[in-house]
C-alpha cells in the first residue's frame, strides 16, 4: 500500500471547506465538529491511500489528477447545496444537484471557490511530485481503524462526513419508510377562539419562500430559544393577530408545501414520485375537496398567483386540477415594466405591490356581484420566490446591509411584507379579508434547534371590522401546513359542509381534546411529534429514538439527549403503521404526461444566442416533473405536435429528456426534431426500457417562430407529450437505437413528419 502526504494536504481541502460552511451554519456543537473533522480526515486518509497506491500501480499521474477533481467537484457542489439548504441532499435531492435549471437559478457562487480551484488543482497535480511512500508495518492497519471509526460518526444530525453519510443512506434508503401517511382526521372539537365574521370573507394566503416560524421574534421568545435573525415589520403585524408558534412543515420542497396547505394532505415524506405528479398522471384519484375546490363550490373566485413561472414542477396544470379558476405567474406581470427579475422570477417587494392590481380586480368583480345580489367573495394565493437561492435583489435596495445574502433576502421580503399589508390597510382591504402569512417549507436558521428545517410560519390576520381573536392571540396548539385549509373552512362557517376536508382548526383552541401526532422529514431523518415527545429515525432500517418534549418540540436543541425506544407506545405503533405502508405505492402503470393533451402555445420568437436554448431558459413549455422510474418498466414516449396552417411563420421544435444523474436520454443532439411549417404535423414515438430504477427529471419541449418578431399568429398544437406504459411481455423494439445506457433503452419506433426529418 502506498501513501503521499502531499495529496493528502491537497485533497483535505475540500472537506474542510464543506465543514466550515457547515459551522457557518450554526450546525452542532463544537464536539460535534471535532468528531465530524476526525470523520473527514479518515476518509480523506482511504481516499488518498487508494488513489496513491493505483497511481503506484499503473505509474500513471492522470490517476491523482482525476480522483482530486472528483473529490473537489462533489465537495464543491455538496457544500453550494448545504448553504443553500442547511441539509446535505438525500439521493432523492442528489437531482437538484444536476438539475442545470436549479444550479443556474438556485446556487449562489458558494461553489465556485472549490470548482475554480479543481481547475487549478489539476494543472498543479499535472507536475507536481507527490513522493509516493510504500507503507510498511502497522501504518496500513491504523489507517483503516481510523476509517472505521469515521464510520461510526453519526450523520447529517451529529456531523459525520457528507461521503459516508450519503453512501450509508443510499444503500439503505426506503428500507421501512413509508410512501403515504395515515389521513388526517376531520376535527373541529376545540374551543373556537373567534365568533367569526357575518358574512363570508375575502380569504388572502401569502406563502412567503422557506421561512421559517423562527423569523417571528414572538415565536422565539415563546420556545426561550435564540435566532440567527428576525423580521421585526413582519413580527410586528404578528402582534395585531393569531400567533401559531407550534406550526410544523412538513417536508422541504415547495411543491411539497403547497399540496400540503391546499389539500388537507402530508407531502410523500420518503423517496419517489411527489403525489402532485401522481395526481396528474391519475386525476380520478384526485379528490375535489381541496381548499380551492370546496371554496369555488361555495361561490369563491379562487386566483393563484406566484412570482415564477409555472410550468416547473407543472404547477400551471395542479392549481387547475384543485379547483383554482384562475392560475397566473410570471408572465402575469407588465414585461416593460421597470420591474427586477431575477432568474427565479419578479422579486417580492415589486411582486406583492403588483399583486395589488389583481385584488382590485377581485374586489370590483365582488362589488359587481353584490349589486346583483351575490356575495361572490375571493380566494387569493399569492407564492413569492426572493428568498430563494441565490437571493438576487433589485440595486435600489439599500438595506440589510452587513448581512449574508439569504438573511439580506429576508430583511427586503421584511421590508415588502410591510409595504404591502400597510397598501392593504390604506385601501380598506383588511377590513373583509382573512390574511394568512405561512410558508411553503422551512430553509432552517442559524441556530441551535433540532427542527429547524421544518419550523412553519403561521400568523393569521382576521379581517378588522371583526375584530381579533379575543381569547388569545397565541394558539399554543400543535399544528401543520396540511391543517391550513381545514382553519380557512372554519373561519369561513364553510367547515361543517366540508367533512372530507381533514385536519384541525388554528382558530380553535385544542387544550382539553385529544393529543395528536404529526409527521415531518428533512434531509435523512423522519420523524413523528406530539406534545410530549419525539420520535425520531434515520431514512432506512434502525430504531426511533425518543426526545422527551416540555413545552414546544422547537425547544429542542440539536444537543438534547435521546433514548432508544422500545415498542408497545401508542404513538411508537402510529409511526409503525405509517412505515408498514407501501413504500411510495409506485405508479407503473400511470401515464405520465409532460403537458396537457390538446394543448396550444404562442411560439416566441427564435434568437440566435438561445440555439439550442439553454437549460435555464423560459421558453420551455414543460419541465421539473421528477418522476420515479423503476428497473423492468417500458414505455413508449408519443410526442405529436402540429402548427396551425393559419401560421405566418414556421415553427422550430427542439427537446430534452434526462435523468436526475445526468444522462441526456433525448435532445437535438441524438433525436434533433424538424422545422414545421403552417400546416405540418409531426408524429413520432421512442421505446423506452428502464435498465435500473432512476428519476427522470424533466422532459422538455420548446418552440419558437422562425421570423424576425414573434406573430400572435405563430403557434403550436400539442396533441399529446406523454410516457405510456406498455406490458412487459409486448414485442420488442425493432427501431433506430437513439440512446443505449445502464439508466434506459431508448429506440425510435415511429416517425411521421416534413421531409428532412428524421429518417
Amino acid at each position: 500500500m502506498w501513501w503521499s502526504t502531499r495529496l493528502f494536504l491537497i485533497d483535505i481541502l475540500p472537506a474542510l471547506y464543506f465543514r466550515l460552511a457547515f459551522n457557518r451554519a450554526g450546525q452542532g456543537h463544537l464536539g460535534a465538529l471535532l468528531l465530524g473533522g476526525a470523520a473527514d480526515i479518515g476518509v480523506i486518509a482511504l481516499w488518498v491511500l487508494t488513489t496513491a497506491s493505483l497511481q503506484a500501480r499503473t505509474r500513471s499521474r492522470s490517476v491523482s489528477v482525476l480522483s482530486s477533481l472528483l473529490l473537489w467537484g462533489y465537495y464543491g457542489l455538496v457544500t453550494a447545496y448545504f448553504s443553500a439548504m442547511h441539509a446535505l441532499p438525500t439521493p432523492e435531492q442528489a437531482k437538484y444537484l444536476l438539475d442545470p435549471h436549479f444550479l443556474l437559478a438556485s446556487l449562489d457562487a458558494s461553489a465556485l471557490p472549490a470548482l475554480l480551484g479543481a481547475v487549478l488543482l489539476g494543472a498543479l497535480l499535472a507536475r507536481l511530485d507527490l513522493r509516493l511512500v510504500r507503507l510498511r508495518g502497522r501504518a496500513p492497519a491504523a489507517l483503516a481503524l481510523l476509517l472505521s471509526a469515521s464510520l461510526l460518526v453519526p450523520g447529517p444530525g451529529g456531523n459525520g462526513n457528507p461521503l459516508v453519510t450519503q453512501i450509508r443512506s443510499f444503500l439503505s434508503r426506503g428500507a421501512g419508510l413509508p410512501g403515504g401517511l395515515p389521513r388526517l382526521a376531520h376535527d373541529l372539537s376545540g374551543v373556537p377562539l373567534t365568533a367569526g365574521p357575518d358574512e363570508p370573507p375575502n380569504v388572502l394566503l401569502v406563502v412567503l419562500e422557506g421561512i421559517p416560524g423562527g423569523y417571528v421574534s414572538q415565536n422565539v421568545t415563546f420556545v426561550n430559544g435564540s435566532s440567527d435573525f428576525t423580521m421585526p415589520k413582519t413580527s410586528r403585524w404578528a402582534e395585531r393577530g393569531l400567533r401559531v408558534p407550534n406550526f410544523l412543515s412538513h417536508r422541504n420542497q415547495t411543491i411539497n408545501g403547497l399540496y400540503s396547505m391546499l389539500c388537507a394532505d402530508y407531502p410523500r415524506l420518503t423517496d419517489g414520485t411527489p403525489i402532485v405528479q401522481e395526481l396528474l398522471a391519475r386525476p380520478e384519484t384526485a379528490s375535489n375537496d381541496s381548499l380551492p375546490g370546496v371554496l369555488a363550490r361555495n361561490g369563491y373566485n379562487t386566483t393563484y398567483l406566484q412570482a415564477a413561472g409555472l410550468r416547473f414542477m407543472d404547477k400551471d396544470r395542479f392549481m387547475k386540477r384543485i379547483g383554482f379558476g384562475e392560475v397566473l405567474g410570471e408572465e402575469w406581470f407588465e414585461p416593460d415594466s421597470s420591474a427586477f427579475f431575477t432568474r427565479w422570477g419578479i422579486n417580492d417587494r415589486d411582486f406583492l405591490l403588483q399583486s395589488l392590481r389583481k385584488i382590485g380586480e377581485l374586489n370590483e368583480r365582488r362589488r359587481r356581484s353584490r349589486e346583483r345580489g351575490e356575495s361572490a367573495p375571493w380566494f387569493l394565493t399569492l407564492l413569492t420566490v426572493g428568498t430563494h437561492h441565490p437571493y438576487t435583489l433589485p440595486d435600489d435596495y439599500a438595506g440589510g446591509e452587513g448581512l449574508p445574502p439569504k438573511l439580506r433576502s429576508v430583511a427586503f421580503l421584511d421590508d415588502a411584507v410591510d409595504l404591502f399589508l400597510s397598501r392593504l390597510e390604506e385601501e380598506g382591504v383588511l377590513e373583509d379579508t382573512l390574511v394568512i402569512l405561512t410558508s411553503d417549507e422551512s430553509h432552517g436558521m442559524n441556530a441551535d434547534i433540532l427542527l429547524a428545517g421544518n419550523w412553519g410560519l403561521c400568523v393569521a390576520l382576521p379581517p378588522r371590522k371583526h375584530g381579533t381573536p379575543p381569547v388569545s392571540a397565541v394558539n399554543e396548539g400543535l399544528f401543520g401546513l396540511a391543517d391550513l385549509p381545514l382553519s380557512i373552512l372554519d373561519y369561513a362557517g364553510l367547515a361543517a359542509s366540508a367533512d372530507a376536508i381533514g385536519g384541525r382548526s388554528i382558530f380553535r383552541d385544542y387544550a382539553a381534546s385529544e393529543r395528536r401526532a404529526l409527521p415531518g422529514s428533512w434531509g435523512d431523518r423522519f420523524f413523528i411529534v406530539s406534545g410530549d415527545a419525539l420520535l425520531m429515525k434515520d431514512f432506512g432500517p434502525g430504531d426511533f429514538v425518543k426526545y422527551t418534549v416540555s413545552g414546544s418540540p422547537f425547544a429542542l436543541t440539536n444537543g438534547a439527549k435521546a433514548e432508544p425506544l422500545g415498542s408497545g407506545t401508542s404513538l411508537l405503533s402510529w409511526a409503525a403503521r405509517a412505515f408498514e405502508q407501501d413504500a411510495g405505492k409506485r405508479s407503473g402503470s400511470a401515464v405520465w404526461r409532460f403537458l396537457p393533451d390538446g394543448s396550444s402555445f404562442r411560439a416566441p420568437a427564435w434568437a440566435a444566442s438561445e440555439d439550442p436554448p439553454g437549460i435555464e431558459s423560459k421558453i420551455w413549455l414543460s419541465g421539473g416533473q421528477y418522476i420515479q422510474l423503476e428497473k423492468g418498466g417500458r414505455y413508449v414516449l408519443d410526442l405529436e405536435i402540429a402548427a396551425p396552417s393559419s401560421n405566418d411563420a414556421s415553427v422550430r421544435l427542439d427537446w430534452m429528456v434526462h435523468g436526475l444523474d445526468g444522462p441526456w436520454l433525448l435532445s437535438g443532439e441524438n433525436c434533433p426534431l424538424p422545422v414545421l411549417g403552417p400546416g405540418e404535423r409531426l408524429r413520432l414515438s421512442c421505446s423506452v426500457e428502464i435498465r435500473k430504477d432512476f428519476m427522470l427529471d424533466s422532459a422538455r419541449l420548446a418552440a419558437r417562430a422562425l421570423a424576425g418578431s414573434a406573430s400572435p399568429g405563430a403557434r403550436v398544437e400539442v396533441g399529446t407529450f406523454a410516457l405510456r406504459p406498455v406490458p412487459p411481455e409486448g414485442p420488442a423494439p425493432t427501431g433506430r437505437t437513439l440512446y443505449d445506457g445502464e439508466e434506459a433503452l431508448l429506440t425510435l419506433e415511429r416517425y411521421e413528419g416534413p421531409k428532412g426529418g428524421l429518417p
